[in-house]
């Protein structure tokens, strides 16, 4: 009876601290999404209290409170830093963030953060010149490699591509700037021949550039850091194998000796240590996850120490001036925080020090000055996505229900869903956290029943969108492999193991693909580079047997079949009249007939360029097959100044179109709409309204200890 009411007990907690995991969830969006600090303060309360036995949750909850009240300027939340430090001593990091805010840490309080720098043409994928005067980055206007006078508020430009915005094919980018100042390092791109180079260029700009480095083998490289002696560039390349590796070249005579290889998902930035003897990064932890550790690596490559090792998500930031702290930005807190490990030949000389509790999530590294700034980058504001579902009145085009909001986590973008058979599980693509990289990119599978949510992570360096395969063993789907190939995949949903089904062979390209009804087969869309045509194509899964099943000028990246698997409907265009078509393509062999034929509003050399003119985008089929969904706009339909021309609803008998009235959402915004197998229901992907921000360069001062700071 005992065992009986512990296990009741011990579910009822667990129950308990899943509701205050949701409520801690939902503050953060009224928070950090909504800006409503009141409403997440009590949301952050009632996550305190309900976290029961779990510690680190109301630690969580308490220190986010308390940041609330600090943004409305209320002492309270000095209080509640005392509670953090008095009751939570087992949870160390909010310990130290609690402390800090206390004045624990004298230069905390000395700290001052200035933006130096804003505007669309700032980037973070350059660097401060050692006294601080300078930045350099890629002018996306001309491709030209650039740089910002930061005290006199001027640019100019290190080389002259003689580009225009509109026809950028080489370009400079990811450049880093000697010692002296001097000289900059950077790639040189060159789209046309798929060819990358490291040159040097003059940073006063009267010196003709020099090309460094070139080899055949390497696909693109990135210059991180030269040595403290001016003699070495520490570069990342990625090599045509797709391997990857940490080197130094020469710059006296543009030599290269590898130092270490690594996976495919790479390194971060890349520092050398003041004293020259070490480089500093960060390295996934394992093969699956996400999270990452920061590694020293003497300069000789015989000994690499794991210095920053934590469950947590820490990257490579940048050394003091002096050597003595290893730089780092780690969400160990729950939010993302600057932090310095004391480092000597190498090795951790003890445990981490917070320096700055407020880091921004997506603020990059752009060097420290001799002076001991740090300038970083922050990127301009990201597009986020959430998966809503609805029910849909075909007849009308509009919803016959209110959408609901899918999305869980106020840092999660999702797009992509794909229905399980039986309709009873949606799978979509997230890609989670602050970074937004393609390395965080999971597939999340929701039971629509309990509405519980689990994460898989293929294995494949990247993916794209799913469809379920009709007996639910597989998804297929378009992605790379772990040599970073690219082509179409079988994956286990259940394990995230991939199969290999198809490569692209040079000089073509692969796009969406989707399952027969019967499951033996696929479509998919080819690209033909020499030929400028498209092929929609069949695929056998057993023999690998392709059916053509049309080619022309121009098709659709979306396979879309019917519902009864007879018919496609792509867009095209008529080169003759200088229109743009919709076409009814049988699946099944026959000639494609066209549905509807008007003006693409644009000249002849745009007619194929879907970002300009008008087009139909399609949305999608009614139950019967007999008619689908079709969304008209002027302009790119990502652009929110594009304009919609409606809804219609194009019969495939060869009836008049008919524009249906005003629905309750923008093409803009809906983008793939899943259909569930009950047909009445759709899952689709809806862009989140956010403001759009600029760029910025930062420099932060006084943030390191007395005895660290030059």
């Amino acid at each position: 009876m005992k065992r009986i009411i512990l296990f009741c007990l011990m579910t009822a907690v667990a129950g308990f601290a899943e509701t205050a995991q949701e409520w801690y969830q939902k503050a953060l969006v009224k928070e950090r999404s909504e800006g409503k600090l009141e409403e997440a303060m009590q949301l952050y309360r009632r996550a305190a209290e309900g976290a029961g036995i779990d510690r680190a949750l109301a630690a969580k909850a308490l220190m986010q409170l308390a940041a609330c009240y600090e943004k409305l300027g209320n002492t309270e939340s000095r209080k509640i830093y005392e509670r953090v430090v008095r009751e939570y001593g087992d949870q160390k990091e909010a310990v130290t963030v609690a402390r800090s805010r206390l004045g624990g840490s004298t230069h905390m309080g000395r700290q001052t953060n200035t933006l130096v720098w804003t505007g669309a043409k700032v980037n973070g994928r350059g660097m401060v010149s050692p006294d601080g005067r300078f930045v350099t980055y890629t002018d996306w206007d001309s491709g030209d490699l650039a740089v910002h006078d930061i005290a006199a508020a001027t640019d100019r430009r290190l080389t002259d591509t003689k580009q225009d915005k509109a026809s950028v094919n080489v370009f400079a980018e990811g450049s880093a700037i000697s010692p002296d100042g001097k000289q900059v390092a950077y790639l040189w791109y060159d789209s046309t021949r798929d060819k990358a180079q490291l040159w040097l260029a003059s940073l006063n700009g009267n010196a003709n550039a020099r090309r460094l480095f070139d080899n055949p083998d390497v696909d693109w490289l990135r210059p991180w850091d030269w040595s403290p002696d001016g003699k070495w560039v520490v570069v990342a390349l990625f090599r045509t194998d797709k391997t990857q590796q940490i080197g130094l070249v020469s710059i006296a005579d543009g030599t290269m000796r590898v130092l270490k290889s690594v996976d495919w998902r790479g390194t971060g930035r890349i520092r050398f240590s003041p004293d020259g003897k070490h480089v500093g990064y960060d390295l996934p932890q394992n093969e699956t996850g996400v999270e990452r550790d920061v590694f020293v690596l003497s300069v000789d490559g015989a000994r690499e120490i794991r210095s920053v090792a934590h469950p947590s998500n820490d990257t490579m930031l940048d050394w003091t001036p002096d050597g003595r702290l290893l730089l780092f930005a780690s969400d160990r807190t729950g939010t993302l925080g600057l932090w310095g490990v004391p480092i000597a030949d190498g090795k951790p000389q003890g445990a981490p020090e917070l320096l700055r509790a407020d880091f921004p999530a997506r603020a990059e590294s752009i060097g420290v000055t001799r002076t001991g700034t740090l300038y970083y980058a922050i990127h301009g504001s990201q597009d986020r996505f959430k998966i809503q579902v609805a029910t849909m009145d075909f007849s009308t085009g509009k919803y016959a229900s209110k959408p609901t909001d899918l999305t869980q986590d106020y840092l999660e973008s999702n797009a992509t869903p794909t229905w399980s058979p039986d309709g009873r599980q949606l799978a979509y693509k997230s890609v989670r956290g602050p970074a937004q990289k393609p390395s965080h990119e999971v597939i999340l599978i929701r039971s629509m029943d309990s509405g519980q949510v689990r994460e898989l992570r293929p294995k494949l360096t990247y993916f794209g969108p799913m469809a379920w395969a009709p007996d639910g063993r597989w998804f297929l789907t378009l992605g790379g492999d772990l040599q970073g190939r690219r082509g179409i995949f079988q994956v286990d949903p259940d394990t995230g193991a991939a199969t290999t089904l198809l490569l692209d062979q040079p000089g073509e390209r692969s796009w969406y693909p989707h399952w027969s009804r019967d499951g033996k087969s696929f479509l998919f869309k080819r690209d033909y580079r020499l030929s400028k045509e498209s092929a929609y194509i069949e695929r056998d899964v057993a023999t690998g047997k392709e059916r053509v099943v049309i080619r022309r000028r121009v098709l659709l990246n979306m396979v879309n079949p019917s519902p009864d698997d007879q018919y496609l409907v792509s867009r095209s265009v008529d080169e003759a009249s200088n229109s743009r078509t919709l076409l009814l393509i049988p699946l099944q062999g026959g000639e494609a007939r066209e549905l509807l034929r008007y003006p693409a509003e644009v000249s002849r050399e745009d007619l194929a360029d879907s970002r300009k003119g008008a087009w139909l985008n399609l949305g999608m089929w009614a139950p019967d097959s007999r008619s689908f969904l079709a969304f008209k706009y002027r302009g790119d339909p990502q652009d929110p100044r594009s304009k919609s021309l409606g809804t219609w609803r194009i019969p495939v008998d060869g009836g008049a179109p008919q524009k249906l009235d005003d629905t309750s959402y923008r093409d803009s915004d809906v983008a793939k709409p899943a259909v569930h197998p009950d047909r009445r229901r759709v899952a689709f992907t809806v862009k989140e309204t956010t403001p759009r921000r600029d760029p910025e360069i930062w420099a932060l001062d006084n943030f390191l200890p007395s005895n660290t700071a030059k």
